[in-house]
């Protein structure tokens, strides 16, 4: 995602330095200039942008080729709140489907959240995945649930 909004961020950027009368220059700074996606900026190329990212989500199982859930666990201290992350990802293992990975526990980027501290897990699965909602109901019934952990990640 972080290459997708930074493509994006350019794109307008460029847009707005080098759409009137003055032409200006906008310039780009990188410790990565072999990156695939500096290759579409400096050829203005959106759309050999977007089949590359295409690609990679679907290389690596991301949306659209995939759903994602992220679970979080909050406590007063960073290693309780890890500690419930951990317990919370060794009970689903034990109810998920083989073909549902999951990822963590890491700390949440926004990791301190009024007061308490977060950890989160992430569980990727296809679109036609059956989960055994009962079951994982009763596991993640105190942790918070996240259906879009791409808008906030």
């Amino acid at each position: 995602r972080a290459g997708e909004t930074a493509l994006q961020a350019f794109f307008d950027l460029a847009a707005l330095f080098g759409g009137g009368r003055e032409r200006g220059v906008l310039a780009l700074q990188t410790h990565r200039p072999q990156h695939r996606l500096l290759a579409a900026i400096k050829s203005f190329d959106y759309r050999k942008a977007y089949d590359t990212e295409l690609e990679e989500r679907k290389k690596f199982r991301y949306p659209p080729f995939c759903q994602l859930l992220r679970i979080s666990a909050t406590a007063a201290s960073a290693g309780e709140a890890k500690s419930r992350a951990a317990e919370l990802a060794a009970k689903l293992r034990g109810v998920l489907p083989a073909e549902v990975q999951l990822i963590g526990p890491t700390a949440a980027l926004t990791d301190q959240v009024r007061g308490r501290t977060r950890y989160s897990l992430l569980l990727k699965f296809s679109h036609k995945e059956v989960l055994d909602t009962t079951a994982f109901r009763k596991i993640v019934s105190a942790a918070d649930l996240d259906p879009d952990p791409l808008a906030n990640w």
